[in-house]
């Protein structure tokens, strides 16, 4: 659960005044919206389709996805002539 860690992080650094999220289903779960609700956080969602909204996080993703993810990709096997 997302709101395990950011009880982490609330314990460390406050509690926020809202957070800022995309409509992913991991944001928008009963559990995540009642664990706002009992916080009184405040969610901002960004408009669907509006990444630029949240241009911080699409830049991290997609660092991610370039620096981590693609180390763990397979090369190709290389294929004998026979079967050609």
């Amino acid at each position: 659960m997302p709101t395990r860690a950011l009880d982490g992080i609330i314990a460390e650094r406050g509690l926020p005044q809202s957070i800022r999220c995309d409509n992913g289903p991991e944001l928008t779960s009963r559990h995540f919206l009642a664990w706002n609700l009992e916080r009184k956080i405040n969610l901002v969602h960004t408009r669907p389709g509006k990444p630029t909204q949240n241009g911080y996080v699409e830049s991290f993703n997609g660092k991610l996805r370039e620096e981590c993810l693609h180390i763990s990709w397979v090369p190709e096997p290389v294929r004998s002539s026979a079967h050609l």
